[in-house]
């Protein structure tokens, strides 16, 4: 006897099927819990990114609430700073302008005809500027010449002009000779 291969089978097909998926079950039970697993997964992730959000934006509402709190403080300590910005800048105003008068004044001093003259007084003001000071009398010619040179030496400066003496006393009490020139600060 040889063994065939022919393999018949007589029972009706409903059996054959219910065989069949009692042999799938478990492959069916597995597939199942992939699609769950599959449905879930996006859910849990989606879960997650949302926790973390909501972790951001409390520390976001935190930093706010801290913000607002010292918004006062912030908004005085920037106005100091503006007020101390604008003081800055009228401070270098002024001190390029009076190292502009002191230049001039050390010209001025220089322009000097000798060392018997004493500048007691320097007034600028607007378009004018007045000179006073003193003269030791040792000689009476040489006060006047000296003071006559020191108007014409300031006539040559060149943003002073018009210089006119409009003041000369004799002191007899100290022997100096006091004087004032008034003059014009070019534009």
């Amino acid at each position: 006897m040889t063994e065939t291969f022919v393999n018949i089978n007589l029972l009706p097909s409903e059996f054959i099927q219910a065989e069949e998926t009692r042999e799938n079950k478990p492959y069916l039970y597995l597939s199942s819990l992939m699609v769950v697993l599959l449905v879930i997964t996006p859910f849990l992730f989606l879960k997650q990114e949302n926790i973390l959000k909501q972790y951001v934006l409390e520390e976001a509402n935190f930093s706010l609430k801290e913000y607002e709190k010292y918004k006062p403080k912030i908004k005085e300590v920037e106005e100091k700073i503006n007020e101390l910005k604008e003081k800055k800048k009228a401070f270098r105003i002024v001190m390029g302008k009076r190292s502009i008068w002191l230049a001039r004044l050390l010209d001025i001093g220089k322009t000097l005809p000798s060392r018997s003259i004493y500048l007691t007084n320097f007034s600028p003001a607007t378009g004018n500027l007045e000179i006073k000071g003193e003269i030791s009398l040792t000689h009476m010619k040489t006060a006047f010449d000296d003071l006559r040179n020191f108007a014409l030496r300031l006539n040559k400066l060149d943003y002073l002009e018009e210089a006119v003496v409009t003041q000369c006393d004799r002191d007899k009490t100290k022997e100096k000779l006091v004087f004032a020139v008034t003059l014009k600060i070019k534009e």
